[in-house]
């Protein structure tokens, strides 16, 4: 169940993005930041969904890197945006194929319940697609004890971050294969940031060829299509279970104001790009 304890006993409201961001990918986490600010006066959980283009997003550690500049730039040359991200864990690779779905709870219970109660619900979301597993997957991208896989692959990541009394838990989904190699591109960046330095930090992933991979096996009509498949299913399944699911209000310019201060102004996030 997606709620517990009576958490969502109101119902959930339902926030889905533009279709597809394909300029600044800081751009759908000041949306997201917004939307956590704002379901503070609405007193109700969201459920926000998000994709873009060619990205790679950061961990704070990896900027930490010693080659990481010129590790940064050459993937901007090849017109992938790169960011830092506010919430832990590494360097996660983004395109069309995949969806970053994010629930925003308002009052919510400890950390580590919080991720249960999420990678838990979205396990049960994803187990038409196969025997999902949650935990650490070897060999993977941004590993972490939520990772969520099938037959050792792993599809999901789920990390968390926390404004005041609000929990931001948010997953990236790899839906469907979209073209673009995101275990290369990751192992390209730390190749590069490292470089032949002897001292390479601890937290670094030995990354494994074939340890991530995608819900659908194959692109159906078209990735649009794919990818409209499954959030259609996950929608479909909160009705299923009994959950009211009403359109989230446009969140007011205000949030969007409060979110560049957080964001921008407090933890200096960061984008580079060539454009």
């Amino acid at each position: 169940m997606l709620y517990s304890e009576g958490s969502l006993h109101k119902g959930i409201l339902l926030s889905q993005a533009r279709t597809l961001y394909q300029t600044s990918v800081l751009l759908p986490l000041l949306e997201q930041e917004a939307i956590a600010l704002y379901s503070r006066t609405l007193h109700l959980p969201v459920l926000h969904f998000w994709r873009h283009d060619r990205a790679l997003l950061l961990g704070s550690r990896d900027v930490t890197l010693p080659q990481v500049e010129q590790a940064i730039m050459g993937l901007a040359h090849q017109k992938v945006r790169v960011a830092v991200r506010p919430f832990g864990g590494l360097a996660v690779a983004l395109d069309s194929g995949v969806v970053n779905i994010s629930l925003v709870l308002p009052d919510p219970p400890s950390l580590d319940h919080t991720f249960l109660l999420f990678s838990e619900w979205l396990r049960e979301v994803c187990s038409d697609y196969g025997n999902v597993t949650i935990g650490e997957v070897e060999g993977a991208y941004c590993p972490g004890r939520f990772d969520l896989a099938i037959d050792d692959v792993k599809f999901a990541g789920i990390a968390q971050r926390r404004i005041q009394d609000v929990a931001i838990v948010s997953a990236f989904v790899n839906v469907v294969d979209a073209g673009m190699r995101r275990e290369e591109l990751v192992s390209m960046f730390y190749r590069t940031a490292v470089a032949h330095n002897q001292l390479s930090p601890a937290f670094i992933p030995v990354l494994e060829r074939g340890k991530v991979g995608n819900l659908h096996k194959e692109v159906q009509s078209s990735v649009e299509a794919s990818v409209h498949h499954w959030v259609t299913h996950i929608i479909n399944h909160m009705g299923s279970q009994g959950l009211r699911v009403f359109p989230c209000p446009e969140t007011p310019l205000e949030y969007y104001r409060q979110a560049y201060q957080r964001l921008i102004g407090r933890l200096h996030l960061e984008e580079w790009t060539t454009d």
